[in-house]
This record gives structure tokens, sequence and C-alpha cells, in this order.
């Protein structure tokens, strides 16, 4: 049952999602219809499918009042030469790989088609926050990412704080980065929205509107005389 949540004096509705996905369209061990059962019996609501360098047909897909939405994990090069890994959300089925391209221009690519683009596990990646720094037009970068806790690169909060205190002010997605089955349900995002649609969804997560979790529900969300309440 979808919660209602009280944010910054909205009444909205609260949708607990997986943002990064894989399935047997790429590297990951299940085919998609089954890891989107898996994940809205226990009780999910969104679901992105993010395979690496493939968009899936999601409209094929008969997923009742649960939402699967179109997406890809493409990896242009990035600064210092590293390899990025960017989760593109709300892309058309047919949208081609950008990964050849020069890192802001397959991220501009991405945009063009009418989606948007978050940084994923910038720890596991090796990068620094100097180096997202120089990556724009982003909306949202994953401060934890079940699938790199094997290696003990789970949490990018330093590099989100570094980031935020340099006046960079990406919001934090918690995510499973779904491979296999000890990579579900250990992280997620409470996207609050007006309903659960594709376009209602993504305005929230272009405006901020959402929040990470490992296991806390928050009920409301306000800021009176510059004090956070929770």
């Amino acid at each position: 049952m979808t919660a209602k949540i009280n944010f910054f004096g909205k009444e909205l509705s609260s949708y607990k999602a997986n943002l990064h996905t894989h399935s047997t369209t790429s590297d990951g061990m299940y085919p998609l219809a089954e890891v989107v059962d898996i994940y809205r019996k226990k009780g999910y609501d969104i679901l992105a499918a993010t395979d690496h360098r493939k968009t899936n047909r999601v409209h094929e897909m008969d997923c009742g009042d649960f939402l699967l939405m179109s997406g890809m994990e493409f990896h242009p090069i990035g600064p210092r030469g590293i390899q990025l890994h960017l989760l593109a959300l709300n892309i058309p089925e047919d949208f081609e790989n950008p990964s050849d391209l020069p890192y802001q221009e397959a991220i501009e690519r991405v945009l063009k088609a009418g989606g948007k683009c978050i940084l994923a596990h910038p720890y596991w990646c090796g990068l620094t926050s100097a180096d997202v720094l120089k990556i724009k037009d982003l909306i949202a970068v994953e401060v934890y990412n079940t699938s790199t806790r094997y290696i003990g690169k789970a949490y990018n909060m330093q590099i989100w704080d570094e980031l935020l205190q340099q006046g960079y002010h990406l919001p934090a997605i918690a995510v499973d980065d779904t491979h296999r089955t000890r990579d579900f349900f250990r992280g997620w995002t409470m996207i609050c929205a007006r309903e659960k649609t594709s376009e209602a969804v993504m305005d929230a997560l272009i405006q901020g509107s959402f929040y990470s979790s490992q296991g806390p529900v928050i009920h409301s969300i306000d800021f009176v005389n510059n004090i956070l309440g929770v």
C-alpha cells in the first residue's frame, strides 16, 4: 500500500523505488520480468531497468500498477581517463548506447532524448569529488549501492559531502544495483510524487522530492525557523 508523506507542506504519495537494476538483458542473473515480480512482491512500487549499454522493451511487460521505467547504464570515459557508470532514466526504448561519446556529449544525448542522468557508485569507480565537479547536468548521485559493498565500497558519503561543501548540490539516492540474489532489498529511494507515472516520478527526481533509506520510513519533513524537522 502506498504511503503518504507531508513533504515540506505538500501531501504527496511516497513510492518505494530501486533505480539501478540489471537483468539477463546484460549481466544480471534473472530475466527482467522475474526481477519485476520479485520487487513487486516485496512491496516496491517502482523499478528502473538500467541494463549495461542496452534498453528493454518495458512497454511490452504487463506490470499492473507497478511502474517499470525505461533506462540504461552507460559508460563513457570520464575525467582522468576513468570509465564512468551513469544511469540514464526515462529514455526511449530505442535509445542508442552513447558510451563511445565524450562523457558530457553522452549526457547531452540523454537529455535531448528526454532523459536524465544519475552518477553511479563514484567511490567504486575511483572518482574523487574533484572529478565529479567536472561532470555537469546530473540530477543525483548514488550514496549507497548494494552491489559494491562486497569490496567495501558501498557508501559514497565522503564524496557526496565534499560535493555539497563545494556547491554542487546533488541529491542522494540509494540503490541495489541488482545483479544476483544477494543484491536485493538493501537500499532504496522513496520518491515523493503526486502520482505513480513516469512523468510525475521524473518531476520528483528533478526537484529533489525524495529521500533514501536502508530502513527508516519518514512520514513528515518540514523546515521551520531554519530548523529541519523529520
